[in-house]
Parts: structure tokens; sequence; C-alpha cells
């Protein structure tokens, strides 16, 4: 018995001890509060927690031990050890839950509250940048890239929301929590008008650019059409300028048939008059019985003819050029002795019925 009075004993001495420390910390904290640094007030609230569970566990074993010295249960426990472990039960941990909103608080207004609302405040002026920027095909990557912020800048407030929901009121913890979801809906809404946006720019453009397209193709149907119309045009004037110089020549080359023709007929007529002339001389002569006198205008011509394969001129004025180079070199494989009479006889064998 006595040696469970000594444990009793020594189990009061130890939360009496705790419930020393704990108040100790408590006062400690309370006093340096304002000047302790974010991370030096965690570690300050982890350390009157833990003096705090002390206290707990000490007073926990004090009662433990009381009821096994006296060899009953709780109920059978002295009224006054047992309101002695209930008052110290209820002081820890009204101590506990005093300093911890204290700290809390604390980090909160000097630490906490700055992190979050700065947090906040980026993620709106990015939205409001976003929401301000008039779509189009120029501005669309830009604004594609200021979402694409928004949502890192909102998913880091939701990071740092998380941290410090556990420190903030909760009044500011449910305050925060509605931002951040009201900044969630505003942003996907936002994203979709902005894609409505641009498919509308992108439309509007695309029309304007099959405009532009079909005008181009217009515009250069119409120069092609209008450089085969000159082109026809000084086709036609070559054409009809080839035809005027070929008729011309035909003009000239009939005029040139008539006249050698002229001459021919006069050349002949002239060589029939003279022979027949002669023949009269020579009959005279052998009437009268004496020899005839020798020719003075010398022997009588004879007409040779060379059988020759003449070209023919159908009439085509494309085709003279040809026909004429080609009667010309005839021309010269003639009569060597250049009679006019055989000249006129090619000549008009060469030509069709219809040029006579």
């Amino acid at each position: 018995m006595i040696k469970g009075e000594e444990t009793v004993k020594h189990l009061k001495d130890l939360r009496t001890r705790a419930k020393v420390a704990l108040s100790r910390k408590v006062n400690s904290v309370t006093k340096t509060l304002n000047t302790m640094l974010e991370e030096e007030l965690m570690k300050e609230y982890r350390e009157v927690h833990k003096a705090a569970t002390k206290v707990t566990e000490a007073n926990s074993e004090y009662l433990m031990q009381i009821i096994l010295n006296a060899d009953s249960d709780e109920d059978q426990v002295p009224e006054e050890l047992s309101a002695d472990v209930e008052k110290t039960n209820g002081e820890t941990s009204q101590r506990l839950e005093e300093v911890s909103e204290v700290i809390k608080a604390n980090l909160w207004t000097r630490h906490g509250e700055k992190t979050v609302m700065f947090a906040i405040g980026e993620a709106e002026k990015v939205y409001e940048d976003a929401e301000a920027t008039q779509i189009d095909l120029v501005s669309y990557e830009n604004d594609e890239k200021q979402l694409k912020h928004l949502e890192i800048l909102i998913k880091e407030l939701k990071e740092v929301h998380s941290t410090w929901r556990g420190w903030a009121p909760v009044t500011a913890r449910k305050d925060v929590e509605e931002i951040v979801r009201q900044l969630e809906t505003r942003k996907n809404a936002l994203k979709r008008q902005k894609e409505a946006e641009f498919n509308k720019a992108r439309g509007a453009a695309e029309l304007v650019r099959t405009a532009a397209e079909d005008e181009r193709t217009k515009l250069a149907e119409t120069q092609r059409a209008k450089l085969a119309e000159i082109q026809i045009a000084a086709e036609e004037a070559r054409i009809a300028a080839e035809d005027e110089r070929a008729q011309f020549a035909l003009v000239q080359l009939r005029q040139d048939q008539a006249q050698r023709s002229k001459l021919a007929e006069a050349q002949i007529a002239a060589e029939e008059a003279r022979f027949d002339l002669m023949k009269a001389q020579h009959k005279a002569v052998e009437e009268a019985g004496t020899e005839p006198r020798d020719n003075p205008m010398g022997a009588i011509s004879k007409i040779r003819l060379k059988p020759v394969s003449l070209p023919k001129f159908s009439g085509s004025m494309r085709e003279f050029h040809s026909w004429k180079k080609d009667w010309e070199s005839l021309q010269k494989q003639g009569e060597p002795s250049g009679s006019p009479e055989v000249k006129k006889f090619q000549f008009l064998d060469s030509m069709e019925e219809k040029l006579s």
C-alpha cells in the first residue's frame, strides 16, 4: 500500500511538473508572440500542444494509479481527487485553446491573410486583363496564354489556402473558399466566351479571305481574257496584213502576166508576119525561077517547148509566195535561149483556169 501511495505521489509530481512546463511555455509564447517569425510561431504552436498533451497524459496516469490503490472503479474515487483531476483537464484544455487561438490569430493576421489575399489579387488581376482583351486572330494566342496563366494562379491560390485554412478564422476561411469557387467558375465561363469569340473572328476572317481569293481569281481571269483578246486581235491583224500583202502581190503578178502575155503575143505576131513574108518571097522566087536570097533577117526561129511539170497555184494567199518561188526557180531551168514564147506558154500552163 505504501508503495502504491509513493507511486501516486510520484505521478502527482510528474503532473505538477508538466503543468508548470505548460504554464511557462504559454507565458513565453504570449510575451514574444508579436516578434516571432512565421516558422517560429508554427513551431511554438506545436510545442504548446505537446506540453498540453503531457499534462493530460500525466493527469490520466495519476487518476489510474489512484483507482488501482483504492482497488475500485472510477466511480468510487474520492470526490476531492476526482474533482482535482477534472479541474486539471479543464484548465489544460482551456489554456491550450486560448493560446492556440492567439497563435493562430497572430499567424493569420501577420502572415497568412497577406499571403492568401496576395494570391487572390494576382488571380483577379489576370482575370480582369483576360476579360478586357478583345479577341481576334492576332490576339488569340496571347489571350490563351493569359487563361493558362490564370489557371496556374488559381491552382496556386488553392494550395496557399490549403496551407493556411487551418490557421484562418472560420469566417475568413469560408470567405476565401467562396472567392476561390467564384474565381474558378468565372474562369471557366470566360474561357468558353473567348473560344466562342475566337471562332466567330476566325469565321469572319475566313469569309474575308474567301472573298479576297474570289476577287483575285476573277481579276486574274479577266486579265487572262483581255490578254487572249489582245493576242487574237494581234494575230488577226497579222493575218490580215499578210493577206493584204498577198493580194497586192497577186494583183502585181496578174499585171505582170498580162503585160508579158501581150508582149509574147506581139512577138509571136511579128514572127508569124515575118515568116509569112518570107514564105511569100520564097514563093515569088520560085514562080520567077530564081534562087531565093539569103534571109536578111536570119534563120527562122523555132519554138522549142521543153516538157516540164509546173507548180499549180490554187488561189490560197498563204501558198502564194511558196508557189511564186517554185515557179521562178523553174523558169530559170527553162529554155536556155530565154525565148519569150517558151516563158509565156510555161507561165500560162502553170495557172489554174479560175485565175486566167
